[in-house]
């Protein structure tokens, strides 16, 4: 165990640091006509921005959502704030489905409380509240399927090559149908509960796919509150 000194980008801020942006900020860039140059406030803002549940959702769940949201702002001041607007971002979810079950009359408010978010998402699944025809962001999470598998197999060549570097476009790369067909929400019920349960129990981890579990409970709260199907339930 590690009883060295706090890292002072970790460490409580002093007031005159307070609003500076947290060094670790530093290395993400932006390649543009004009060259190099860092990421601003302004585009972090645009990025969680584009994460908003529907004016359908209940009130208390989209303010503790904007919660998330301001937390992953703040994070261009405090770097770990990436995790608690993760795990926070997460609880919504878990507030949302708790929510629709007990509302939907799919649970008793009793049992409903008692519920942690891996259960909720498998009883939402089992009564259709939320379904992969109804996830609005499959088709770009299949494409993203699609590039990862495209890159794997170019560096594959590559080295098979016995190449030191290589320029690799996927702007042509499409989806096969199995990656068109991929069962998203049961990926969810089982991977979004051991991220959540890997922060409430404490953790050092700081992943780099903060937004994509926004993208993820943004569409889930939604498919819960606006989907036809879900609202002739």
């Amino acid at each position: 165990m590690d009883y060295g000194d706090i890292a002072s980008c970790d460490a409580l801020r002093a007031p005159d640091k307070a609003l500076l942006a947290d060094e670790r900020m530093e290395p993400f860039v932006i390649l543009g006509k004009d060259g190099i140059r860092q990421v601003t406030l302004a585009e972090r803002h645009a990025e969680i921005s584009r994460y908003e549940l529907s004016k359908e959702v209940p009130l208390d769940v989209r303010v503790h959502f904007e919660n998330a949201r301001n937390l992953y702002l703040y994070a261009w001041f405090v770097y770990r704030f990436h995790a608690v607007s993760e795990e926070h971002a997460l609880g919504s979810l878990e507030y949302a489905l708790r929510l629709r079950l007990i509302a939907g009359a799919f649970v008793s408010a009793a049992k409903g409380d008692k519920m942690g978010l891996a259960d909720l998402l498998k009883r939402a699944k089992k009564h259709d509240l939320i379904r992969n025809e109804e996830t609005k962001s499959r088709v770009r999470w299949a494409t993203e399927l699609a590039r990862d598998r495209h890159s794997l197999l170019q560096i594959d060549a590559m080295g098979r090559a016995g190449l030191t570097e290589m320029v690799i476009d996927d702007s042509n790369v499409a989806p096969t149908e199995d990656d068109l067909a991929c069962d998203w929400i049961s990926v969810f019920v089982e991977s979004l509960p051991t991220i959540r349960n890997d922060y409430a129990h404490g953790s050092q981890t700081l992943r780099p796919t903060v937004l994509r579990t926004f993208d993820i409970v943004c569409d889930l709260i939604n498919q819960l509150f606006t989907s036809s199907f879900t609202r002739e339930r």
